[in-house]
């Protein structure tokens, strides 16, 4: 076993002359220099930034120059004390009694000359004398913070500065001399270790933390870092790639090996280490990361292709081990930090800036697939016959076991458990990452999140009929599908709320290289997209319930027979299908979200209502009255649609103002057409400019068609009365002169037709067609066919006649009003 004493080092020679004490007026006058010179400076280039200002600038110019004016009369007061002897006795005897910064900063020369002479000596009791001294000497000195541009004043610091660097040299030079306290050409794991251990004297080191402590925290850290550095010098003879211990298979003799060394350690320092310096936790540190550094050459080495390992179970049980290792030692220590810190009421947690298992971050791909692998097929478990029981028809058996109770006001139970799958993955990986394979797992969670939206999507009916590019889908939807799209849209809504906690989850606890690299925000907007999605089959779906309503809408004749009255009862028909779908409705959704679906199906329900109106043909003005008075009961009826039918006791929904702000830009919109519609012709460029300055040249066209004007070049309002009246005029002309024709025809039409009928009937009565005698039958039946006519050719030659010729240039009638 090898011995070791350790002696205190001989200080060096401090290159700082000692500072000589200082009269009251000397340290007067270097006060006043440095002011001076200092101001002298700024008192020149303020002159320069305020020639030709009359502000402020100049003020303050003006101002500095008369500090410097009056800091040279300080001077000139001193040099005269100076020459004065009997001045000079008087003036000192009265600074000596009462300036106490000049009694502070002689103290201070004190303190600081025989700080460097216990340096120089090396006495008994060294580390503890030089310990007071320096604390008080920086105590002193720090009085003086604002003099330090003062000469004297800039002289002691220097000093103060070069006998700390010197200490710190020392102590540093001590604990080299320590050395390592194991001996790795003896340490065997699995026998006695005493004969591995170094004999070490460290008395003269007993006292050392008072300096240590003086010269700062930082000095402290630095110090035990390289104690530790030195320490483990000998761990790497034993564990580094190639070494006997360096495989995976030893990670229990790595452990060993640091534990024995914690043993030595309290043995052989613990009088010199504090058990405040938490030593243990500093080795600690510098043992992970040498550990995962000969864990990375390692793995490089048998693991060549990090995604092609093909042995995941032993990496995983190798992490599992250095985790629970790391908790432990981590615990122990600040534990032990606690019981030394009792009574302050203090919680001591610990944590490392690296780990041990990180090293293996790079070569969890293929365990990350196996993560992923897991979670698909659970996806495909929990989804499975999850789809919205149909009931059953009457007559239909009853299954033996009935589904649970269904309740489209709740997320389906996939959804839940698949977020509690993905928190139990999370968790998993946490353990033993948090880096790349912690990255890598919340791209395979956020795969996972969109397949479900997949198959939630999945679920909405689909498009009724074919589908046309032009042409919006149309959905039929019954009161199961209208359950299975509330029941999407509320699982949709969970996930919306669920998804930036597990975002949150990944960016606390992943490293700070890889936080901006998560990112959900994509994820949720293809959650936001499917309840927009799934809002809108909804919507329309339940519109389409109105189809007959509107067919019939279209059925009334709006140009003639209307009179003014009540709403029509296809529009009452029309609101009796929200009063049927909002309440079941309103129970599946949160009030944000089914204010958002009101939003919709209203807009849905007037873009079909408008577009209803424009195939109405002509509508008159009176039309046009009924048709403001049905929209008039529908806005009345939407804006109290959201709480219609709201059971007793609950609270109605709240609805903001950019509620209503909506529905009168919806109705608003439709109102103003219809205001267009019953405009007087003479007015109605104006109306357009009033009530629809954006309307599209379609939009007009079809108003003018309502209106009954004419289509086809456009022409001015006021000439289009002239235009009207030139057009009757030449289709009554037309008309006429095809009548006449026609009656022409018509006329000889008969009378080609009454000599057809002559003959025909001629040959009836003067043929014997029929023979007398008993046998009526017979007699018919024998009848030569040279005698006879079929009837079926008189009767056809009889049609014939009928036919009347058509008219070779009658124009086509123009339907109109007479």
């Amino acid at each position: 076993m090898s011995s070791v004493v350790v002696s205190i080092p001989k200080a060096g020679k401090i290159e700082v002359p000692n500072p000589a004490p200082i009269t009251p007026l000397e340290f007067v006058k270097q006060v006043v220099d440095n002011v001076k010179a200092q101001l002298q400076a700024l008192d020149s280039e303020l002159q320069r930034a305020g020639s030709g200002d009359t502000d402020q600038i100049k003020v303050l110019a003006e101002n500095i120059h008369e500090i410097i004016v009056r800091a040279q009369a300080s001077d000139d007061a001193i040099e005269k004390i100076h020459a004065d002897p009997r001045l000079l006795e008087i003036s000192a005897s009265r600074i000596n009694s009462t300036a106490k910064t000049y009694s502070d900063i002689n103290g201070l020369i004190a303190i600081v000359n025989e700080l460097e002479k216990e340096l120089q000596c090396a006495e008994f009791d060294y580390y503890r004398t030089i310990a007071e001294l320096l604390v008080d000497a920086q105590g002193h000195l720090q009085q003086f913070e604002h003099y330090f541009a003062v000469p004297h004043v800039a002289i002691i610091r220097q000093k103060v500065t070069a006998i700390e660097s010197e200490l710190r040299r020392q102590i540093q030079w001590a604990f080299r001399e320590i050395g390592p306290l194991t001996n790795s050409d003896k340490y065997d794991h699995e026998g006695d270790s005493s004969e591995t251990n170094v004999n070490v004297d460290v008395s003269a080191l007993a006292q050392v933390y008072m300096v240590v402590d003086a010269l700062g925290e930082r000095f402290r850290r630095d110090l035990l870092e390289r104690f530790a550095q030195l320490q483990l010098l000998n761990y790497e003879k034993l564990f580094q790639v190639g070494a006997k211990y360096a495989g995976l298979q030893f990670l229990d003799q790595r452990y060993a090996w640091f534990q024995h060394l914690l043993e030595v350690i309290d043995e052989k320092m613990s009088s010199v280490l504090p058990t405040r310096w938490n030593v243990p936790y500093h080795l600690f540190e510098e043992f992970t990361r040498r550990t995962k550094k000969h864990l990375q050459d390692v793995l490089a080495h048998e693991y060549p292709d990090p995604n092609n390992n093909g042995d995941v179970a032993t990496l995983i049980r190798s992490i599992t081990s250095l985790n629970n290792f790391e908790k432990k030692m981590l615990t122990k220590f600040a534990s032990a930090l606690k019981e030394d810190a009792a009574g302050t009421g203090d919680d001591v947690t610990l944590s490392l800036e690296t780990s041990m298992r990180e090293a293996f971050d790079n070569y969890l791909g293929p365990y990350i697939q196996i993560e992923r692998n897991g979670l698909h097929e659970v996806l495909g478990t929990i989804t499975q016959g999850e789809q919205t029981p149909v009931p059953p028809r009457p007559g239909d058996p009853q299954p033996e076991n009935p589904p649970p109770p269904f309740n489209p006001g709740e997320p389906y139970a996939s959804s839940t458990k698949l977020v509690e799958n993905i928190k139990s993955s999370l968790k998993r990986v946490l353990s033993f990452s948090n880096a790349s394979a912690l990255f890598m797992l919340s791209k395979e969670h956020a795969g996972l999140l969109l397949k479900y939206a997949e198959i939630l999507k999945a679920r909405c009916p689909p498009p009724e009929g074919p589908i046309k590019p032009d042409k919006p889908f149309v959905y039929r939807i019954n009161k199961t599908d209208e359950k299975t799209l509330c029941r999407v849209v509320c699982t949709a809504e969970y996930c919306i709320d669920t998804i930036p906690g597990l975002e949150n989850v990944f960016k606390q606890r992943i490293r700070d290289d890889y936080k901006e690299k998560v990112d959900y925000n994509s994820l949720c907007e293809v959650y936001h997209d499917l309840v927009a999605f799934g809002m809108n089959i909804l919507a329309v779906g339940e519109i389409y319930r109105m189809k007959d309503m509107f067919e019939q809408m279209r059925s009334v004749n709006w140009a003639t027979d209307i009179v003014v009255g009540d709403v029509n009862d296809h529009v009452k028909q029309m609101l009796k299908v929200f009063v049927d779908c909002i309440p079941r409705i309103r129970t599946t959704m949160s009030a944000a979200y089914f204010q958002n679906f009101c939003n919709k199906i209203i807009t849905v329900f007037l873009e079909q209502f408008l577009n209803t109106i424009w195939k109405l043909g002509r509508v008159s003005k009176t039309g046009g009255a009924q048709l403001l008075m049905d929209l008039n009961g529908i806005k009345e009826f939407l804006v109290k649609m959201p709480n219609v039918k709201l059971p007793e006791g609950k609270d109605p929904i709240q609805l903001g103002k950019a509620y209503f702000r909506f529905l009168d830009l919806k109705i608003g919109r439709v109102e103003n057409i219809l205001k267009l519609i019953i405009a007087e012709d003479a007015s109605i460029e104006d109306m357009f400019e009033q009530l629809l300055p954006d309307a599209s040249p379609k939009e007009k066209d079809s108003i003018l068609i309502l209106k009954g004007l004419k289509l086809g070049v456009p022409v001015p309002i006021k000439d289009l009365g002239d235009k009207m009246k030139a057009s009757s005029e030449e289709t009554a002309n037309k008309i006429k002169v095809g009548a006449e024709e026609t009656m022409r025809n018509v006329k000889s039409s008969f009378n080609t037709m009454g000599g057809n009928l002559r003959n025909a009937f001629g040959e009836i009565l003067s043929g014997n067609i029929f023979q007398e005698g008993s046998d009526h039958g017979s007699q018919h039946n024998s009848a030569s066919g040279g005698q006879r006519r079929d009837l079926k050719s008189v009767a056809t030659g009889i049609t014939a006649s009928m036919a009347f010729k058509k008219p070779s240039s009658a124009p086509a009638a123009t339907p109109g009003k007479k």
